[in-house]
């Protein structure tokens, strides 16, 4: 069960990571913009909606009105990569919702207080461009105390994907989970906790 679990997780990371880090940026550097205002929204109202909910939504309209992409069950990667990115796309994109937006939050707002500093007047004062002051000098500096969230959203990561093996119908750690607690099977509970 674990390689299915991982197969969810580790892109559902890799994308939250990624998108969080560009999303932040954008919002920090776009302030006050329209642009600033949506993804602000989005990240405020994505700690609020339950990711199950946010499962039964997009099964209901991707899956079975729309017929887009597959609504239960998983095909490994070894198996037919194609296959598996159909079915893992919709299971990827909600894991990593939560973790994007403390992500993006993060990284907004140390950006604001990195590009504050008196450096980055410096900087400024020395004609260095914009660009390369935000991305080269504010950016790497705003990254520091990101690694750091990053981290603490693994267990919200491994979470988010037992919720959502279950929705999907996809035999990973979570649904075994789900399983064990059904039989009271403790030994696999504890196991599985750990």
């Amino acid at each position: 069960r674990i390689p299915t679990t991982l197969s969810l997780s580790i892109p559902a990371f890799t994308i939250a990571i990624v998108f969080g880090i560009f999303f932040g940026t954008i919002c920090a550097t776009h302030r006050g913009s329209l642009i600033d205002q949506v993804l602000t929204v989005y990240i405020a109202g994505t700690n609020g909606v339950p990711i199950f909910w946010l499962a039964i939504l997009l099964m209901n309209l991707l899956g079975t009105k729309l017929g887009w992409l597959p609504v239960i069950g998983y095909v490994k990667p070894s198996e037919d990569i194609w296959q598996w990115f159909l079915h893992a796309i919709m299971p990827v994109a909600l894991i990593s919702l939560q973790p994007l937006a403390a992500v993006a939050r993060q990284v907004r707002t140390n950006m604001l207080e990195v590009i504050s500093q008196d450096y980055i007047r410096t900087a400024r004062a020395y004609g260095i461009s914009e660009t390369r002051i935000k991305y080269e000098y504010a950016l790497r500096n705003a990254l520091i105390p990101v690694i750091t969230v990053v981290g603490l959203q693994v267990p919200t990561i491994i979470g988010g994907s037992m919720l959502i093996e279950v929705c999907f119908s996809i035999a990973g750690m979570g649904r075994l989970i789900m399983t064990s607690v059904s039989n009271t099977d403790y030994l696999v509970i504890q196991a599985l906790v750990l």
